[in-house]
């Protein structure tokens, strides 16, 4: 009875085992963070970069024009699919002031190019780029790698379990990757519901008190629909897509990207069936892949937005508005700066 006592008394209790596993975790992974630090600063800069040349480039070619949708069905004289005005013409006479979808333009090479611009769909490969603003698709597509993540995760925690080739540490990891996994699931909830009521529904209510009226006289009052503001447009406003864009769509995928190839969760030591053989191949190029494309749809939703729809001080300003959760999360993830919340949400610290 001694001897087992002696035996009881030296073995470390399980919660004592258990948070030398979560902090050998947390010291790794900071290792990780701090290797990855450098080209994280580098992928943020160069998202930065390309999203204020992108839209910087739709301004440039906007001919101080910024065109709404209108109801076709005021148009008796026209059979439009859809239509367009610029509320900046003077008059339904000027150039540019209509644009009618189904209208042959041939014959006038500037509203033949803006009604390939405007009307026409995209190519169908990026079919996507015309549900960006719509629901569910502005919420699913942000969160597509945390999606993948969890998915793997969640094949490799039930694997674990039922595989000897898993030990007691690789387990432990698993299981901190996917409570951190759901936290940030939460976290980027929060963010879309951030984006949608305070710096769409709020900021829109306080632009409105802020901005005037512009008046009640315009030539295209008549072609408005019911839900719209008397001469819809000419007021400024900040462009909602383009917070929509960089508030939400690119940031939540981009940083749950980085943090996928700072933590891979698609490498198990110890395994080599020939599915983890897959998953260790496959899972980076559809991350990759899927990011890319979601960057050239958003890109281009971003240009289109910029070229046609609004004037470049309401691009700016949107953009600018977007900063409030961008420059947020590049310091959360590559800098000093809210160390604690990162090591929350992603595990590691400075």
């Amino acid at each position: 009875m001694t001897t087992i006592s002696r035996v009881s008394d030296t073995t470390p209790p399980m919660a004592s085992i258990t948070q030398q596993k979560a902090k050998l975790f947390r010291q790794q992974s900071s290792y990780r963070f701090h290797e990855w630090r450098p080209w994280l600063t580098f992928f943020w800069l160069c998202h930065f970069s390309l999203s204020v040349m992108v839209i910087v480039w739709g301004g440039i070619h906007n001919h101080d024009t910024k065109y709404i949708p209108i109801n076709v069905e005021a148009l008796n004289d026209l059979n439009c699919s859809k239509g367009f005005v610029n509320v900046f013409a003077s008059s339904k006479g000027d150039s540019d002031a209509l644009v009618c979808c189904g209208e042959n333009y041939s014959g006038n090479k500037y509203l033949k190019a803006l009604e390939d611009g405007i009307c026409n769909p995209p190519h169908f490969l990026f079919f996507v780029s015309r549900r960006l603003a719509r629901f569910p698709e502005a919420w699913l597509l942000p969160l597509f790698p945390l999606f993948v993540r969890l998915l793997v995760q969640t094949i490799q925690k039930q694997a674990s379990g039922i595989s000897s080739n898993h030990n007691a540490t690789t387990q432990s990891n698993n299981n901190i990757h996917y409570r951190l996994a759901r936290r940030r699931f939460y976290f980027y909830v929060g963010i879309i519901q951030f984006r949608g009521w305070i710096l769409y529904l709020l900021f829109d209510k306080l632009e409105e008190w802020i901005v005037a009226s512009p008046g009640k006289d315009c030539w295209y009052e008549h072609l408005l629909h019911d839900n719209y503001h008397s001469c819809q447009g000419q007021g400024t406003d900040f462009s909602d897509h383009v917070v929509l864009y960089f508030a939400q769509i690119l940031p939540i995928a981009f940083i749950e990207i980085l943090h996928s190839f700072v933590e891979p969760f698609w490498i198990e030591k110890g395994t080599t069936t020939p599915a983890t053989f897959m998953t260790m191949r496959l899972v980076p190029i559809i991350l990759i892949t899927g990011m890319v494309y979601l960057y050239v749809v958003t890109f281009m939703g971003a240009y289109k937005t910029a070229l046609y729809f609004h004037t470049w001080p309401e691009i700016r300003n949107g953009y600018f508005v977007s900063l409030l959760v961008q420059v947020p999360l590049f310091l959360m993830q590559c800098t000093a700066f809210f160390d604690s919340t990162r090591e929350y949400f992603f595990g590691y610290a400075s």
